[in-house]
């Protein structure tokens, strides 16, 4: 929603790690996981690649047609 306001800037200087992962590839994750009793202990879901954060929030602003 912030991006969509045109508040979709960096933060800070943009150059932390953002994991991100799709809803669909989190729900399938978490469905995997409710299925296979033998899994325990904690669990990461998340994209292998991460982006920066000024790299993230530009490709976001570029899908939603947002420009700052």
């Amino acid at each position: 929603m912030l991006t969509k306001l045109g508040l979709g800037g960096k933060q800070g200087r943009g150059n932390q790690n953002v994991s991100w992962i799709h809803i669909d590839d989190f729900c399938r994750a978490v469905e995997f996981i409710i299925e296979n009793e033998k899994i325990s202990g904690e669990i990461n879901i998340t994209a292998p690649n991460p982006l920066s954060n000024d790299e993230f929030m530009r490709k976001l602003r570029k899908e939603m047609k947002v420009s700052i």
